[in-house]
């Protein structure tokens, strides 16, 4: 992160807003964790623009969409997680924090036809108005824009100006360091080869299953998955084919599960895969699609190799066959080895 973000905010004694954008900048550059400091945002924002409500929008560039991934204001709740394509946003729409600072720049609101969002699914208690897009960037890239609606039509933005200003200047700050530690956190705990969770956060996220489930009475399933014959592909094709292959399959398991569920690598060509709330009986269904897809899957397609590849699946759950993360693993793992010692392709199930 950079050391500017969390230094001291410099703010001109006697300037319009001065003692606002002080506390705003404090506010908003003491906080590294995105949710609460979207929350932040919006809740300033909304605040000092004396504001209907407020939403941040995200940019997903790899994406191409703008996600709200922050509202306040009631009647607006239904905005969140709603997403626009990046390509509807122009710099036109958009008021900039240099703008907000300049006295002699004339700005005012905008009618409500510009929203980046469905503004019709909002009723809030006192019928929108108008709105006000605030750009947050940070080194010139465009972060987010936190997109402002009130119950006036268009008009001049006045006494807001300052606490604005101050708000797209030290919320792009605050963003992109939130930002850059989520970044942190996911490479920790990620698979460099396969982007998919790494080990280590395996049994992290088996922790916190097993507490949930006792709590609440639920039973899951774990499946342990090895590529068959993968050697074969690393003697004949070499390595770099062989880290394809593996980020394709772990692509291929990702696709083939809910949103709830987790995929793993646990390591060389073994992955595992953590149904939640899913007893024996639907984990085998699972199992048994993702045998089927594995088999009709071509890897490699794209280089015209056409590799055809199995795998060996062991299934274990919780609480029927372990009731501790090493112990569950440790069964599943049992189970495959049982197909890889055997026919391979194919299924074993603990109990």
């Amino acid at each position: 992160m950079r050391s500017d973000a969390i230094a001291n905010p410099q703010v001109t004694d006697g300037a319009p807003g001065a003692e606002h954008a002080g506390e705003i900048a404090a506010s908003l550059t003491s906080c590294l964790e995105l949710e609460p400091l979207l929350d932040r945002l919006n809740g300033l924002a909304r605040q000092h623009a004396q504001a209907l409500a407020s939403c941040v929008l995200l940019v997903e560039s790899e994406r191409g969409v703008l996600r709200c991934a922050a509202v306040t204001g009631a009647g607006c709740e239904d905005l969140a997680e709603r997403e626009t394509a990046l390509a509807r946003l122009s710099n036109a729409m958009l008021v900039e924090a240099q703008d907000l600072g300049n006295p002699h720049a004339t700005l005012t609101t905008q009618p409500l036809e510009t929203s980046l969002l469905p503004l019709l699914d909002c009723h809030p208690p006192t019928p929108a108005g108008s709105l006000l897009a605030l750009a947050l960037r940070r080194e010139g890239r465009l972060l987010a824009v936190v997109e402002l609606i009130f119950a006036a039509p268009p008009n001049a933005i006045a006494g807001a100006r300052p606490a604005l200003a101050a708000v797209a200047r030290f919320g792009a700050i605050g963003l992109q360091n939130a930002i850059e530690l989520r970044s942190l956190r996911q490479l920790s705990i990620s698979d460099d080869c396969t982007g998919l969770f790494n080990t280590r956060y395996l049994y992290q996220v088996l922790e916190t299953e097993i507490r949930r489930s006792e709590r609440f009475g639920y039973s899951f399933s774990f499946l342990f998955l090895d590529l068959d014959h993968f050697k074969l592909v690393n003697d004949q094709h070499g390595h770099l084919i062989g880290s394809q292959v593996l980020r394709e399959f772990g692509a291929l398991l990702q696709a083939q599960v809910r949103r709830i569920d987790w995929v793993f690598r646990y390591g060389g060509d073994e992955f595992a895969i953590l149904l939640p709330q899913t007893g024996k009986p639907n984990a085998r269904v699972v199992a048994q699609r993702l045998l089927e897809t594995v088999r009709q899957h071509s890897f490699i397609r794209a280089q015209r190799l056409n590799l055809h590849i199995t795998a060996s699946l062991g299934l274990a759950a919780y609480p029927d066959d372990a009731t501790q993360p090493v112990q569950l693993v440790r069964r599943a793992d049992e189970m495959m080895y049982q197909i890889k010692n055997t026919t391979r392709d194919d299924l074993a199930v603990a109990g």
